[in-house]
């Protein structure tokens, strides 16, 4: 696992990606945790505990990956082909409660994000965690 020395500078996944996702994992300034790995190779995860929020994004570049979310709010894989990306969120948005309804309880999760059978892909992966 790792980046390749250069990036690739076209098709869907080398450039536009880019463009139409930036601010979510990779330039995020609103999430707790983000991350943007570009040019990746091997196989990535990001986990975490007591989320509020969650956002993964996949795109292979080259080669064909899958994505696959596991966690305490459920589970799901999916296959991501070449040169389109896979989109997954989840929020678990609060609901009013304590004395009158003046103060906001959360339904948190935990959740890992899996971009696996990407051996010999080389792909884009970003999100983020919102803890708040």
């Amino acid at each position: 696992m790792g980046s390749v020395s250069s990036g690739l500078t076209s098709g869907y996944c080398g450039t536009k990606w880019f463009s139409d996702f930036n601010g979510y994992g990779c330039g995020s300034t609103n999430a707790d945790y983000a991350w943007c790995l570009t040019d990746w190779y091997g196989g990535a995860y990001q986990s975490g505990n007591n989320i509020w929020a969650s956002y993964y994004n996949v795109c292979p570049e080259i080669g064909n990956a899958t994505l696959t979310i596991s966690g305490t709010a459920g589970a799901g894989s999916w296959f991501v082909p070449l040169n389109t990306c896979r989109a997954f969120w989840r929020t678990h948005w609060g609901y009013s409660c304590g004395f009158l309804g003046t103060s906001w309880c959360h339904n948190r999760f935990n959740e890992r994000g899996d971009v696996t059978n990407a051996l010999t892909t080389t792909f884009n992966y970003q999100g983020y965690f919102i803890w708040r």
